[in-house]
Parts: C-alpha cells; sequence; structure tokens
C-alpha cells in the first residue's frame, strides 16, 4: 500500500471540527495487517486495516472545578477552631454541618459533568476523603461541646479540653499540607499510567480488555441435573483464564 504511494503523507485527520469538546486528539495510528486466525472458526485470516484515534481527556477543568473548590471547603472547615469548643460548641457545629453539606450539594452538581463508570475514580476517593476530614472536624466538636457541658464546673477539666482542641487543629493544619502533598506525587504517577494506554496497539488493547473482561466458557465434564426427578442438565460457565502465549 505504502510503495504506491505518490507522496510520504498518504492521509490526514483535521480535529477542528469534532464536536467531542471535552477531549483532545493526542496522536492517531493506522495498522496494516491481517486478523487474528484464532478468532474465526474457519482458522482463516483476512487483511485488516486498523485506525485509531487517540484522545485524552482535558483535565484541568476538573482540577479547578473540583479539587480546587473541595481544597477551599476543607481550608474553610479549619476556620472552625477560631470559635471555642465549650462556650461556643453550637455555632461551631453548625458551621460544620454547613460545610458537610456544602460539600454533598458540591459533589451531587459535578457528578452531571463527570464520567459515569462503574467504579471508583482516584478524583472519587480525593472528595471522600474530604468528606472524612470534615466528619471528623463536627465529631470533634460534637464530642468536646458534650464532654465540656457535662463538666462546666471544672475549670482544669475545660483548660484540658482546650489543649485537645487546639492539639487537634494542629494535626488537622498538618494532615492537609501532607495530604495534599502526597495527592500530587500520587495524582502525577496516575497521569503518567494512564498516558502509557495511549501508545498500546491493538493486540495490547485486546489483552488488556481480555483481563479486565475475561470471557465466559463452558466445559461439558462440569454438568449435573437439578430439579424433580432430575429432569434439568445444567452447566455454569466459567472464566476463561488468559492466554500466556
Amino acid at each position: 500500500f505504502c510503495r504506491k504511494c505518490a507522496k510520504k503523507e498518504f492521509g490526514s485527520i483535521d480535529p477542528r471540527y469534532s464536536v467531542i469538546d471535552e477531549w483532545d486528539l493526542e496522536s492517531a495510528r493506522i495498522e496494516f495487517g491481517s486478523s487474528n486466525a484464532g478468532s474465526s472458526r474457519s482458522q482463516t485470516t483476512y487483511p485488516m486495516i486498523i485506525l485509531r484515534l487517540k484522545i485524552k481527556r482535558r483535565w484541568k477543568v476538573f482540577m479547578w472545578n473540583i479539587v480546587f473548590l473541595m481544597l477551599c471547603i476543607e481550608c474553610l472547615a479549619c476556620t472552625c477552631f477560631a470559635l471555642e469548643p465549650i462556650e461556643e460548641g453550637s455555632d461551631r457545629l453548625g458551621l460544620s454541618i454547613t460545610l458537610v453539606l456544602t460539600a454533598v450539594a458540591f459533589l451531587h452538581i459535578v457528578k452531571s459533568g463527570l464520567p459515569n463508570v462503574p467504579y471508583m475514580t482516584f478524583l472519587d476517593f480525593y472528595v471522600y476523603t474530604g468528606y472524612l476530614f470534615l466528619m471528623a472536624i463536627m465529631v470533634e466538636t460534637a464530642a468536646l461541646a458534650g464532654l465540656g457541658k457535662s463538666q462546666e464546673f471544672d475549670q482544669d477539666y475545660l483548660d484540658h479540653l482546650t489543649r485537645v482542641d487546639n492539639g487537634f487543629m494542629i494535626l488537622c493544619l498538618t494532615y492537609q499540607l501532607l495530604y495534599h502533598i502526597i495527592f500530587f506525587f500520587i495524582a502525577v504517577n496516575v497521569r503518567r499510567k494512564e498516558a502509557l494506554k495511549l501508545v498500546l496497539d491493538s493486540d495490547s488493547i485486546e489483552e488488556e480488555v481480555n483481563l479486565s473482561r475475561p470471557a465466559l466458557e463452558f466445559d461439558f465434564r462440569e454438568g449435573d441435573r437439578q430439579g424433580e426427578g432430575k429432569r434439568l442438565l445444567y452447566f455454569k460457565a466459567f472464566q476463561r483464564p488468559p492466554n500466556t502465549d
């Protein structure tokens, strides 16, 4: 095919008129070859041309719309420590609950713009970890307020609760700093692994799909009878083992 081309450029792809705005065309791949004889009942191979468009999602919009705003909500949660845990416990608890509800409503809105996938993504783990952080502050506030009300006439005990609250505040600030540093490096590593999928050939893609969604097959030697009078013969399907050739 290529020997008969008068020009060295024998094709082109123009992405300017693409209607998929949230994706960027990273590269394209044309493969010339023959089909796999093992996938044909007659064990016959056929000439084959495969055109694969390698696209990647524009991730910066999700970084600003989700990660940055969630970070702001978590930082605002740290302002709860400006209120006294015992005397202003109700106001502090109300602020914590408001921030939790804000985060829940925020995720409900942004979920409509995220890919609908049947598994937890790395971004989902980040958001749900932020929920746990907000819940921890709310639980700590409720616990200190309850303990302070039960011992409101013991000043030494109240001072001890204040020191505990100050220590928890330092713990939260340290957690926020370390967590987002670790999140940054893990995100870079995840993005690098995902980018490697853009250079996979057809055989590698098929192998990847077979590992994630193995085929089911029936074995006539594994049959059994059930039902009234053993009148039903059934076979249970098993996952086909991966090809190690």
